[in-house]
């Protein structure tokens, strides 16, 4: 096949694989009416005090959806959690619920979760907080075949827990087949910040440790294409093996759950045993290149995939420059006349060698993704990668031998005394390790990183054309010039990386308004100091998970100081899990009138939490850094109607000459006090909208004297119709740039 054919089947495969992308994006969108779906369980996802979720199938479609099934417990209705705890693959139930497709709010370092779902080829989710009904249904052979591997995995997890202690079986587990599900989050925390995270998923070493022992179980059989009677039993026999392996790694790919690197590893094996079997030239480039092909015509989503990235990009590093960089090591390995010196040597300089090939491919995913860097990397995959070995190995031969308990269970026991090796050494060394945050790079950083690789790539090559044609001038000038561009780009990233990391955190200066939804959160940075400005949303989780994300985006870590206009769940609920996992220099608040529940509450909270607490009020000014905060209401006397919006703390926050009015809840008659008392309202270059843009605040009069520049509003209109069209009217009259979090997401404004 020449090479234009080429290019036009890969343009073809390429524009289906967009068009079936797109027909699988507008085949479902968010329904606000409950309608009833038969499901098809396939297994448990996650459980929580309140929700448990499963991935399901819609029965007449096979659409993957999560059904999250809720306590619905604020109205006093249980839907009685514990009874749906047990079901399993292969059950079928209905299920009255909404279909909800997630969507992005446009907030800065926002998990965007309508493309996890989308990358692991499920629609959406499905909500419901009524009890379900199971129904009888007969499966199809295919889904008989998984309930038995489902059955079979139950089995396993029953004989492992037996022999081991439940820490212990776990981690196992999730080593010997990539099941992550019960693994203990401290552990998976300590593998994370070692750089070997990947021993806790199914990749190219777990399936290469299978066909190992398929390997030995099967025997060697040599000899191909010969002529006489011998020689053509011995092909017979090579096909009848291959044919064997290739139903091996099927089998296995199902039991591990079809996780991306698996299938990418076993494609790839794959493809190789069938090069091998039909006699055609094997081309590793070309393998890797089916593999991903195969995987995005059957999942287009799975380009977005975090696993599908740093999985096919390791293995690409490993491809490209593990063998080069395992050629350093030759000097040292060759003067070693030791044998078992000699290949411990080996061994350690190819582990090495892949950790920095695949870590020089991986890195930009990282940052992007994780925004953090582990050191050393190279020790802990050495070590930790070695002792793994005899974990997968012989807990692979403990689940061969299931159906022999007593010797599965002497399988499992040795497996345990590696697992309590491994956790030793990795408590250890994590204990020495350094993990370094960075922020979210822009993309020119990813383009210039991976054009540096690919030039110290044509340089490498180019030096085997050096050696062919002996040296000629041309050659050897172009090969300079090469070493000398990948070298100067590569240091050039790293420069960009290291400068970006100190501006953000010790010079930059901005304030953000978050879409929060119906609620309200802002964040102000100057220089190494910062503060939050409420922090709370009508959709629980969704303030501290905005603020959070951003802090993991950012490199932030703390916080000086957090102001609380008042104790509603809209302006406070992201409040506690926060504190619990930020350092947080003092809360201001004001205290209300009535002291209800949720201010006591509130204060529970700081007191547990050791959080500093300062009872804020008129005339009050605090200092932090460059931003100063100025307590503009209350003043001790309290306004009665709607008393806990209308008594909102009010604010005015500086960074050097640029100010923001922050209104809370208050109205027309908190306006109208600041007016009266001839407060100093100038200069005010953004305005917080009161009330979400209520048509209780916001008066003329008062927009009048104030004359922001800008003007910004928190809130979901299909809750209360925020904002009012008075409102806008208002600001507009006055030539006030309004921007709504709902309609443009987070809004940023540069205070430097």
């Amino acid at each position: 096949m020449n090479s234009k054919n080429k290019i036009v089947i890969l343009i073809i495969l390429a524009v289906l694989i967009i068009f079936k992308g797109y027909l699988f994006s507008i085949k479902y969108k968010s329904d606000e009416s409950e309608k009833e779906y038969i499901v098809f369980v396939e297994n448990i996802k996650s459980i929580s005090d309140t929700k448990i979720a499963y991935n399901v199938k819609l029965l007449n479609s096979n659409d993957k959806f999560v059904l999250n099934i809720y306590d619905n417990s604020y109205d006093k209705v249980q839907t009685g959690l514990s009874i749906h705890s047990n079901y399993k693959y292969g059950d079928v139930v209905k299920v009255k619920g909404k279909i909800f497709i997630p969507k992005l709010l446009n907030n800065p370092g926002e998990f965007n979760y309508k493309q996890y779902l989308y990358s692991n080829n499920v629609h959406g989710l499905i909500n419901t907080y009524e009890t379900l009904k199971q129904i009888q249904y007969t499966p199809n052979y295919i889904e008989k075949g998984y309930s038995k591997i489902y059955d079979f995995k139950r089995y396993i997890k029953k004989l492992i827990n037996l022999q081991m202690s439940s820490v212990n079986a776990n981690v196992a587990i999730s080593m010997i087949y990539g099941d992550t599900t019960n693994l203990d989050e401290q552990i998976q925390e300590d593998f994370e910040s070692l750089g070997v995270s990947h021993l806790m998923s199914v990749s190219g070493t777990h399936i290469t440790s299978f066909m190992l022992i398929i390997n030995l179980i099967l025997g060697d059989v040599k000899g191909v294409n010969g002529k006489n009677k011998n020689d053509r039993n011995n092909n017979t026999k090579k096909i009848i093996k291959s044919i064997i392996q290739i139903f091996a790694i099927l089998l296995y790919i199902t039991f591990t759950g079809f996780g991306i690197s698996a299938l990418r590893a076993g494609i790839m094996i794959i493809v190789c045993i069938l090069c091998d079997m039909f006699e055609f030239k094997k081309e590793k480039y070309t393998t890797i290149f089916i593999a991903m092909l195969l995987i995005l015509i059957n999942s287009p989503f799975a380009i977005f995939n975090t696993g599908f990235r740093l999985s096919f990009m390791a293995t690409l590093g490993i491809l490209t420059f593990r063998k080069y960089i395992f050629k350093l090591f030759k000097i040292i390995i060759n003067k070693v006349k030791n044998s078992m010196l000699k290949k411990s040597i080996k061994y350690i300089a190819e582990s090495i060698a892949i950790t920095f090939a695949v870590q020089l491919f991986i890195l930009p995913i990282q940052i992007q993704t994780f925004n953090q860097l582990s050191f050393p990397i190279i020790i802990p995959n050495v070590i930790l990668g070695l002792v793994s070995i005899p974990i997968r190995v012989i807990g692979t031969i403990g689940i061969m031998l299931a159906f022999i308990p007593k010797i599965s269970l002497y399988f499992f026991s040795i497996t345990e005394l590696f697992v309590v090796i491994l956790l030793k050494i990795s408590s250890f060394l994590e204990s020495f390790s350094i993990s370094i945050s960075t922020v979210s790079q822009p993309l020119i950083f990813f383009v210039v990183y991976y054009l540096s690789i690919f030039i110290m790539f044509l340089y490498i090559k180019l030096k085997k054309v050096i050696q062919e044609s002996k040296g000629k001038t041309s050659f050897l000038k172009l090969s300079k010039c090469l070493k000398a561009l990948g070298i100067f780009l590569m240091a050039g990233t790293l420069i960009i990386l290291t400068v970006t990391n100190i501006y953000s955190i010790y010079y930059s200066g901005y304030v953000y308004f978050f879409n929060v939804e119906q609620g309200e959160m802002s964040y102000i940075k100057s220089g190494d100091k910062s503060i939050i400005v409420d922090i709370g949303s009508m959709r629980n989780g969704l303030s501290f998970n905005t603020i959070s994300n951003f802090f993991k985006a950012n490199n932030l870590y703390k916080v000086d100081s957090i102001i609380l206009s008042h104790i509603h769940s809209d302006h406070v609920n992201g409040l506690e899990e926060f504190i619990k996992n930020y350092e947080v220099g003092n809360v201001i608040y004001t205290r209300p009138e009535i002291e209800d529940k949720e201010f006591k509450k509130f204060i529970k909270i700081l007191k547990e939490n050791n959080v500093n607490k300062v009872e804020a009020k008129r005339g009050d000014k605090f200092k932090i850094g460059d931003i100063t905060i100025e307590v503009l209401l209350p003043d001790g006397s309290y306004i009665k109607e709607d008393s806990e919006n209308e008594n909102s703390l009010i604010c005015k926050v500086s960074v050097k000459d640029k100010s923001i009015l922050y209104m809370g809840d208050a109205s027309k008659n908190a306006e109208e006090k600041l007016l009266k008392e001839k407060t100093d309202l100038s200069n005010i270059y953004i305005l917080k909208v009161g009330h979400h843009g209520s048509k209780t605040a916001t008066t003329e009069e008062f927009i009048q004297k104030v004359r922001p520049k800008y003007a910004v509003i928190s809130a979901l209109k299909k809750y209360y119709g925020h904002p009012h069209e008075n409102t806008i009217q208002t600001l507009n009259k006055y030539k006030v740039h309004t921007y709504m979090t709902e309609t443009i997401g987070a809004i940023k404004f540069n205070l430097q």
